[in-house]
């Protein structure tokens, strides 16, 4: 049995097996579909919190920015107040899961505190996350990030290895 150690994998090879090779990962590797082991650390939960904190304060002042404009529309007789119950759900709507799920997707898992904080969302195999898993993790946080003012979230990502969110796990 021939055993060999680069950096922090361990490649041991069988006689019996003829030509396969069994790969050992430490925990923190990311293993791609290919089985190449990617040279990048998760985010810790503090830097994850502080990511999350930045985007939650991007999404408090776009709600009350919103959320004014239909308040002066709705003064000024141009929305009828049918019209103002309509417009704030879609208001709603729009920041905490439209918006996110579209700049995780063209973005290609960046937000403005993932961008602060150097992060980036991927898939267990390293790739882009795409639309479904952005979508997912929006809906989700909705309640794990915005009703329970991240106490959900938080208490998830503690208890898990790479910090992750309810989201990120589903």
């Amino acid at each position: 049995m021939a055993s060999s150690t680069a950096s922090s994998r361990t490649e041991v090879r069988t006689p019996a097996a003829r030509g396969v090779t069994l790969v050992d990962t430490a925990s923190e590797e990311i293993l791609t579909g290919e089985a190449v082991a990617l040279d990048v650390q998760p985010l810790g939960f503090f830097l994850r919190a502080l990511g999350c904190l930045i985007d939650m304060i991007v999404g408090v002042v776009l709600l009350i920015g919103g959320g004014l404009l239909l308040v002066t529309m709705a003064a000024s007789g141009s929305l009828p107040e049918s019209a103002l119950r309509i417009a704030v759900i879609t208001l709603i709507v729009l920041v905490l899961v439209v918006l996110p799920t579209a700049v995780e997707t063209l973005s290609r898992g960046r937000s403005l505190g993932r961008l602060v904080v150097g992060g980036r969302i991927v898939r267990v195999d390293g790739g882009a996350a795409g639309f479904r898993a952005a979508f997912i993790r929006a809906l989700i946080g909705v309640l794990e990030l915005w009703l329970t003012l991240g106490g959900i979230a938080a208490v998830v990502g503690m208890f898990t290895p790479r910090a992750q969110r309810l989201g990120d796990l589903v």
